[in-house]
């Protein structure tokens, strides 16, 4: 009876530890939590998305170490974001870009003065965000 108890103890851990990995690898693209997660990090930041484009980019095999291990397709969705806001809430909005549980990076960045001088503490910032998935 003991053994039993283990063992469902040690799969019980083993299905949290694969529910973390799903929510930061997910198994399928879904661009509404994409989108949903940036938007709601831009709210708790103070920045305002002007526009958003979400592009799926082809499948990309992952590296592995030997040549006998099972090569993983890994999908890349690529964000194109023009973001509004002060230098303090964009790099809050990266920190926490940053620290989200999907896997996302940051491949560019560019901050430009407002065409309007609106205030001379808010620029509109250009970046461009891949987020990952793993498909079956």
């Amino acid at each position: 009876i003991s053994r039993v108890r283990d063992l469902v103890a040690q799969y019980q851990g083993t299905a949290r530890i694969q529910d973390t990995i799903s929510l930061t690898l997910p198994r399928e693209e879904n661009s509404a939590a994409i989108t949903q997660q940036l938007s709601g990090i831009a709210g708790a930041t103070g920045v305002i998305i002007q526009s958003m484009s979400l592009q799926s980019q082809a499948l990309r095999p992952s590296r592995a170490n030997g040549a006998s291990e099972e090569v993983k397709a890994v999908g890349v969705s690529e964000i194109s974001l023009r973001l509004l806001g002060t230098y303090e809430a964009v790099k809050a909005f990266l920190a926490s870009v940053e620290t989200n549980i999907r896997l996302m990076d940051v491949i560019s960045f560019r901050a430009e003065v407002p065409s309007r001088a609106a205030a001379a503490t808010t620029l509109n910032y250009n970046m461009v965000i891949n987020a990952y998935y793993q498909p079956e």
